[in-house]
């Protein structure tokens, strides 16, 4: 029974993820903004996404019995931390820097949070590239 209230969680999260981030990816800049207003656009959509994997991770390794691993949980929080860093310093290549860093943080999760956490992952990915084009 827990098995199935799990997946069923985890669903409801990808569902809610996948929704979020194809809005996101889906939207255009508002015409009327500056350069830099479109930047800070731009950020601020892509944040919104890395916060909710943020999130997920940490209400994950608060619950009992633990969905998330603690170190697993740290290891989001801390790559999270590092890429509001790199967006909102917006130095040359940030895009690229915050894909690469998606992607290492993809392959540096244990084996079962890779399982739990690669489809968010590959979203956000997909919505920093579609930034991108």
């Amino acid at each position: 029974m827990r098995h199935i209230a799990r997946r069923h969680l985890y669903e409801m999260i990808f569902v809610s993820l996948a929704l979020v981030a194809l809005a996101s990816a889906c939207r255009h800049t508002p015409p009327n903004l500056s350069p830099a207003g479109s930047l800070a656009w731009k950020q601020h959509e892509i944040q919104k996404n890395l916060d909710l994997i943020r999130d997920i991770a940490q209400d994950g390794s608060n619950v009992t019995p633990t969905v998330v691993s603690v170190d697993d949980a740290r290891k989001i929080t801390e790559w999270h931390r590092s890429a509001i860093i790199v967006i909102h310093d917006a130095a040359a290549g940030w895009l690229a820097t915050l894909t690469s860093g998606l992607q290492q943080l993809k392959a540096n999760l244990s084996a079962a949070a890779q399982q739990k956490f690669g489809p968010y992952i590959d979203l956000a990915v997909g919505v920093v590239k579609g930034f991108t084009s």
